[in-house]
């Protein structure tokens, strides 16, 4: 789409939605068919995300196909248009400065609603500048399912307090799929149909995309599956797939790569159930160093080395991933998202059971993922001062790392 859209003088409101669109479905199109008619806007442009903060591995060729995508899901309604305003830019894309641009461009004055989940909003005052962010535009806020409603409102008010944020809740809205529920019908063969546009449909079979987990990772589920069955315990095995469904969960809350969040989840432990001595070997083959109070507190080193199998027996090589398996247990500092996610993933997969502790980090997880590492990783420190053990440096970083995020 050219950038008239932006400056049309017709142009009397405008919505956008912001995605990846990695498929675009009929979820997207449901919400800004809602959004339209709620608010009467002229036009709603999908804005497909070029280089997001949280998602700096996609290629041209992933920008090109979900493009064409969206360009064919939205063709037949004359009310929608896209915009290439971010998959054009250079750089990380942050949603402050592509809204500056788009305000700038517009006639003055106009109405501009920008459509999120809600699962962004509870997260929106850790994304870049956001008292800039919150003046360009009024928010318009989608529900969706397994989010804290009573969250949300406590978030939204915090907002409109904080930084006069004016915000809209679509609590009645809803749909039942995920852009990654679709990637992973295709990969295990199942069909997309009634999810996607039949446009989208085929052009996904003519391309012959999501084939493999994602267009990151090349890995073998089954295989993974199969290794876990034979070196794990089953209340390991069980405790895997607990973390791998939590993470993907939190990544979607949090904007995270799901696929990545699922795979490194179920890769976490792997090295969990080696013995001592073993894993001492390994850790020498695959040259991780051991210090002093890794070898006092074995259980440490398990994690170093299931990242270490993980690239090496299962060729993952994404760099977020391993250090999210390496990290998720010592933390450190400066943490992604990704390792957060799978921190957390880890202490609050349903098989942990229940605690007083561990449900309040559940419910913080949900509404501020450093908030809730902080407090996961302050739990561990002061459980490990009373069993008289000596806290890893890396641990002290992560804490000092997250309340300077706080």
């Amino acid at each position: 789409m050219k950038e008239e859209i932006f400056n049309s003088k017709y142009l009397r409101s405008l919505a956008i939605l912001g995605g990846s669109f990695d498929p675009i479905h009929y979820g997207h199109l449901r919400a800004a068919e809602t959004v339209k008619e709620e608010f009467n806007v002229d036009k709603v442009v999908f804005l497909p995300s070029g280089r997001p903060p949280h998602k700096s591995s996609l290629g041209s060729n992933d920008i090109e196909h979900r493009y064409l995508m969206t360009v064919s899901a939205t063709l037949s309604n004359p009310d929608f248009e896209v915009s290439r305003l971010e998959l054009d830019r250079d750089g990380t894309s942050y949603t402050v400065d592509t809204l500056t641009y788009i305000r700038e461009i517009c006639m003055a004055d106009i109405p501009i609603y920008f459509i999120v989940g809600v699962d962004s909003l509870v997260e929106m005052e850790n994304w870049k500048d956001p008292e800039t962010l919150f003046s360009l535009c009024s928010f318009i806020a989608l529900n969706r399912a397994g989010i804290d409603l009573e969250a949300v409102e406590n978030a939204m008010e915090n907002l409109k307090q904080k930084y006069n944020a004016k915000i809209y809740f679509l609590r009645d809205f809803s749909y039942p799929v995920s852009s990654t529920d679709i990637r992973h019908k295709i990969k295990n063969n199942l069909s997309a149909k009634y999810f996607v546009p039949e446009s989208v449909e085929s052009y996904i079979k003519k391309n012959g995309l999501y084939k493999d987990i994602s267009v990151n990772i090349h890995t073998d589920l089954p295989a993974i599956d199969e290794y876990l069955r034979k070196n794990l315990s089953p209340q390991r095995y069980n405790h895997t797939q607990g973390v791998a469904d939590q993470a993907v969960k939190l990544a979607k809350i949090y904007s995270a790569d799901e696929d990545k969040a699922y795979v490194a989840g179920l890769l976490h432990d792997i090295a969990k159930e080696i013995p001592w001595e073993q894993k001492l070997i390994l850790c020498a083959e695959y040259g991780i160093e051991v210090d002093d109070i890794m070898r006092s507190q074995p259980d440490l080193t398990h994690s170093f080395l299931s990242a270490a199998i993980a690239k090496s027996l299962f060729g993952i090589e994404d760099d977020d991933m391993l250090n999210a398996i390496s990290y998720h247990t010592t933390g450190r500092h400066g943490m992604s998202t990704l390792e957060k996610i799978l921190l957390l993933a880890d202490i609050t997969e349903p098989n942990r059971g229940r605690s007083k502790e561990l449900d309040s980090i559940r419910q913080l997880s949900q509404i501020n993922l450093n908030e809730a590492a902080r407090m996961a990783i302050k739990i561990k420190l002061d459980f490990a001062v009373i069993q008289g053990k000596v806290i890893h440096p890396l641990s002290h970083g992560a804490l000092e790392f997250l309340e300077f995020q706080i």
